[in-house]
């Protein structure tokens, strides 16, 4: 009794050791896992840390609006503590944090209280409905700040995708935005993805999990928010690469979809000018930078039988199906980066390029 006992206990020590290394390396993977996903603020583009002086509230979306995705899917945002004009995080701070809903047209779900060491990300955050949420953020000590969330509206994404939408279970990750495109240094670069099921061809509609986006090549860094959950398709808004060159990004999903890779050309955008445009993209867009009109045309004189342009959002603010001029009047828009995608009569082939309001 004595030595099985004595072999009892030694067997139990065992699979204790064996037990707490798979813990502790199960926990290193996860840890992993958030650190790609949800980077240290330490690491992006524009902020410090470690320094002193005021203490202020300072968001990972450097505004007093974050724009979200859509409702029903999550995205990571961070908050801290030190000086917000300098963009610079007192990382000895710790205290807890607490957010609430003030008013907004829906119920928004997801974790409102923590403890921030260094920092804290909110990222589970959903809203039911499209629209303008007013949120508080409160740290005691610090004060109460109230950012305004926005909510967009999904669209009909159905029609964005060749192949429509359907109840079959999606395999493969897909861009719906298209393979990739050209944008200025710095600016916003949206990502719309989605799950399709290959053999036939429609969207997932069911599809509910966690996103990523994995910088694979490019001569600078991809920087921004880089996961979102929920379903069915979901908007990375929040992307930028601040170096000019060719940058391949990956499209991953929680789930055993295969991935796809899109490519990003990272331009001057001072230099944008119709000599770039029409190596790129086969259709001409001036002037470009624009601030009224526009002029678009193919390079072959091809028929262009629709013109889509979206906001960094993903949003189609701009939708032609009767193309009766290439002149186009802008005016309306706000100043920035915009994509513009042009749907060709005779081959149904479409074209991408960027245009940039001043």
């Amino acid at each position: 009794m004595k030595e099985l006992g004595y072999y009892m206990s030694n067997r139990s020590r065992k699979i204790l050791i064996a037990t707490l290394l798979l813990l502790f390396v199960g926990v290193s993977l996860t840890a992993q896992v958030a650190d790609f996903h949800n980077p240290h603020p330490c690491t992006v583009k524009g902020v410090n840390c470690n320094g002193s002086g005021p203490r202020e509230i300072i968001y990972s979306f450097n505004s007093d609006t974050l724009n979200y995705s859509y409702p029903g899917t999550s995205m990571p945002f961070w908050v801290a503590v030190g000086d917000k004009s300098t963009r610079t995080i007192d990382t000895s701070y710790v205290n807890t944090i607490n957010a609430s809903l003030i008013n907004g047209p829906g119920s928004m779900s997801g974790t409102l209280s923590g403890l921030m060491t260094k920092y804290f990300y909110y990222n589970g955050w959903t809203f039911d409905v499209n629209g303008l949420y007013e949120v508080k953020i409160s740290i005691p000590g610090i004060g109460d700040d109230t950012i305004i969330v926005n909510v967009p509206d999904p669209g009909d994404y159905c029609a964005e995708f060749a192949g429509g939408c359907g109840d079959a279970s999606g395999d493969k990750v897909v861009s719906l935005l298209g393979n990739g495109g050209i944008i200025p240094v710095d600016a916003i670069f949206p990502i719309k993805i989605g799950v399709m099921n290959i053999a036939e061809g429609t969207l997932d509609t069911n599809f509910f999990g966690s996103g990523f986006i994995n910088q694979l090549t490019g001569p600078g860094a991809m920087y921004g928010t880089f996961s979102s959950y929920g379903g069915p398709i979901y908007n990375f808004n929040d992307v930028r690469f601040d170096a000019i060159g060719i940058y391949d990004v990956e499209l991953t999903t929680s789930t055993t979809a295969k991935p796809d890779t899109i490519t990003v050309e990272v331009i001057d955008g001072d230099a944008v000018n119709v000599e770039r445009v029409v190596e790129q993209k086969g259709f001409v867009a001036y002037p470009n930078p624009f601030s009224d009109l526009v002029t678009v045309q193919t390079t072959g004189g091809d028929i262009i039988s629709e013109l889509r342009v979206y906001n960094f959002q993903g949003q189609v603010v701009k939708l032609l199906t009767q193309v009766n001029s290439n002149i186009v009047r802008l005016s309306d828009f706000a100043s920035g980066t915009y994509f513009v995608e042009l749907l060709i009569a005779d081959t149904k082939q479409t074209q991408k390029g960027v245009l940039i309001k001043k």
